[in-house]
This record gives structure tokens, C-alpha cells and sequence, in this order.
């Protein structure tokens, strides 16, 4: 830790995407956990939104704001699908291996 604070200008962290902090690596640290709460409270605030929207659609869904409701349902669906294509992998799968099959011993 003393030897990367005195000789690093950036770190560069490989989650499923790599992330690059400025600084050296007390910065980073002080870095990734701003970065963290900042995407928890959006993810936060995101799924507050959605309770509301289905909440909403709950409620109104074949009355007199069905149209509204109806609105609201189409938008919260274009919401999570695009949500879905922004996930590079999918819930608990590993990510995809690059390069080409293992070379075991013994095979030819």
C-alpha cells in the first residue's frame, strides 16, 4: 500500500468492466466507495420509481386514467428491457472465456 501511494498516478480495476481512478491508491479507495454509494442511491431511487409506476398501474388499470396506466406500463416496460440489454451478463452467470479451447496434457 505504501509503495502504490508513493508510485501510482492511476489504478485501474477490473470488475466485469474496467474502471480507472485518478490518484494514487488511498485516492482509489476513497474514490470506489464514493462511486459505490453514488450507484447504490441511483439504484435505490430507480427501484422506488418502479414501486411507484406499478403501483399506479395497480391502481388505475381499467378505470377512467386507463389510458394513463396504460401509458405508464409501456413506459416502466421499455425502462427494463433497456435495462437488460444494458447488462453486459446476465444475473449470476459467469462472463465468456476469450481465446480458444484449453490445451490439456496428454492430447494430441
Amino acid at each position: 500500500r505504501y509503495f502504490l501511494d508513493q508510485t501510482a498516478t492511476q489504478v485501474w480495476e477490473m470488475t466485469p468492466a474496467l474502471e480507472v481512478y485518478r490518484g494514487n491508491y488511498t485516492a482509489y479507495l476513497t474514490q470506489r466507495e464514493a462511486r459505490y454509494t453514488r450507484r447504490l442511491a441511483e439504484y435505490e431511487a430507480q427501484n422506488e420509481y418502479i414501486e411507484k409506476q406499478e403501483d399506479y398501474i395497480r391502481r388505475f388499470l381499467g378505470t377512467q386514467n386507463n389510458n394513463q396506466a396504460r401509458g405508464r406500463q409501456r413506459r416502466l416496460e421499455r425502462l427494463l428491457a433497456s435495462e437488460r440489454a444494458q447488462s453486459k451478463y446476465p444475473a449470476n452467470a459467469p462472463p465468456p472465456r476469450s481465446g480458444g479451447p484449453l490445451w490439456r496434457p496428454g492430447a494430441a
